[in-house]
């Protein structure tokens, strides 16, 4: 049950690249938390400082407000970057200095412009640890770290993301999934 899950969340995410939909979003600092009413789907998202249109962040689908999932998004100007399409590359998430290592698999590849695609890995699921650190530090840094025949195939493969405004988006995020009327009210400074 939980595999099939996954396949229509990643399915879900993938469309949400294709129809960006969304009627209710609300920002406040560096992050922003979006609704894809077609698809029911909540996404919490900060740009990266690197390339701004890379993504890190957390979705959810309306219907299951207890399961999330982080979304990490990175592009690639590399002819060849189709072949890291379900291939599983060791990720390195640095929290001020604190290093976990964990394997995720790319979920989808989407065209950007003809030259530039964008990789998108979603099917991580957080830890409360993971989510406490976050509140508590200013930035995360993502590295691609192995294999390395998959890493080469990203120009620039990491990437840092500011986490101000992570607390009270996240906050949003989650209490949005259970009442939207949520992200029409101004974040609390």
């Amino acid at each position: 049950m939980k595999k099939l899950s996954s396949i229509v969340l990643v399915f879900i995410f993938s469309i949400i690249n294709l129809y960006s939909d969304d009627q209710f979003h609300s920002k406040y600092k560096d992050w922003e938390v979006k609704f894809y009413p077609k698809m029911k789907v909540l996404k919490t998202i900060t740009h990266g400082q690197v390339v701004w249109g890379n993504e890190f962040g957390f979705v959810k689908n309306q219907t299951n407000c207890s399961t999330e999932y982080i979304w990490f998004s990175i592009s690639s100007y590399e002819k060849d970057i189709d072949d890291v399409k379900d291939k599983e590359l060791l990720l390195n998430f640095n929290i001020d200095s604190k290093e976990y290592k964990l394997k995720a698999k790319v979920s989808f590849i989407n065209e950007l412009t003809p030259i530039m695609k964008i990789v998108t890995f979603t099917r991580i699921e957080p830890k409360e640890k993971f989510i406490e650190l976050l509140k508590k530090n200013k930035s995360i840094k993502i590295e691609l770290l192995g294999p390395a025949e998959l890493v080469k195939k990203f120009d620039i493969p990491y990437e840092s993301f500011s986490l101000d405004g992570f607390i009270e988006n996240y906050t949003k995020f989650n209490e949005s999934c259970k009442d939207l009327s949520q992200l029409n009210i101004p974040v609390k400074k």
